[in-house]
């Protein structure tokens, strides 16, 4: 069986036997990867506490049938100043279940995130004070929005498409981005932005909104087509209206664009909805029609996927 070794940072691990774990790490090289961890429950174990939760290790895997084997680990980082400090180690713990949630195996940005959450990790266990943690942790949600592909519109108003002056600038939470000064008087949630935020949020500036809100005062686009290995795949954002806004019609709505991404192999929907009917409604509307549709704006996780009749 082949050998090989990797750079990865434990996000999770779940008990395989009495002595033996299975291991849930992301790579440099491999983005997610799981590994069994063999006798790791026993005090002779040389592999021992770094197989323990956000901690850093060259490793030498054995590949399996269904699973790896870790051989050999070598700590490159243990991040010890987090396991001190109780708001550390919940920033630290959140900031890998992202990277677990949005990772995938064989991520053609492996070494990227991995770097990104390393560097995080690093930067949360160092600090010296809430500011610099809770800074640490805005800068990874932002950067890794930019990698999934969502940002926020910092450069025109999302209201009349204007350009705002640089000192007078608010941001809008219901319209994903920043309003002039005259759009701010329809505003009522809108808050006031400092500039140099702006200027630093500009970095990122991809993102996807919903696909049914109001294209005449909405910046953006409800869907974006990506590529990977040569396959089309579409990412489609859409908002329910049962007990939320007064907008269009999800269903009319992805009529147009199915016409739209029709090349494209993969269709992936996330449907943020306050009612499991709609949801499930829509799923059944669209059976067969595109791959998988995510139900979000969930409180309670459930884990209730379902495989439709017509595969999706």
């Amino acid at each position: 069986m082949q050998n090989f070794t990797t750079n990865a940072i434990n996000l999770k691990s779940y008990n395989l036997s009495e002595t033996d774990k299975i291991v849930v790490m992301y790579s440099k090289e491999n983005g997610i990867i799981k590994g069994v961890a063999k006798g790791v429950k026993k005090t002779t174990s040389k592999l021992g506490g770094r197989m323990d939760m956000l901690i850093a290790n060259k490793l030498l895997m054995r590949k399996g049938k269904n699973l790896n084997t870790i051989c050999q680990a070598e700590s490159l980082n243990t991040f010890k100043n987090t396991r001190k400090d109780m708001d550390k180690l919940f920033f630290s713990i959140y900031c890998s279940e992202i990277v677990n949630c949005f990772g995938v195996e064989n991520d053609p940005n492996s070494e990227e995130i991995y770097n990104l959450l390393y560097k995080t990790l690093d930067a949360i266990s160092s600090s010296e004070n809430k500011v610099e943690l809770l800074l640490s942790v805005i800068k990874f949600q932002l950067k890794i929005m930019h990698i999934a592909g969502y940002s926020l519109e910092f450069e025109t108003c999302v209201c009349c498409g204007g350009t705002p002056e640089k000192e007078n600038l608010w941001f809008s939470p219901q319209n994903g981005g920043v309003v002039c000064e005259e759009c701010k008087k329809h505003e009522a949630k809108a808050v006031k932005l400092h500039y140099k935020i702006r200027d630093f949020l500009n970095k990122h500036s991809y993102i996807i909104r919903p696909a049914n809100y109001p294209k005449e005062t909405t910046p953006g686009k409800g869907f974006c087509i990506v590529q990977v290995n040569n396959i089309k795949i579409a990412i489609i954002n859409l908002m329910g209206v049962v007990y939320l806004e007064n907008l269009k019609c999800p269903f009319e709505t992805m009529n147009g664009i199915l016409k739209e991404v029709a090349e494209c192999k993969i269709k992936i929907l996330d449907f943020h909805a306050e009612a499991t009917a709609e949801k499930r409604a829509l799923g059944f509307y669209l059976d067969g029609k595109i791959s998988a549709i995510f139900g979000t704006h969930t409180h309670v996780q459930t884990s209730d996927e379902t495989i439709l009749p017509q595969g999706t």
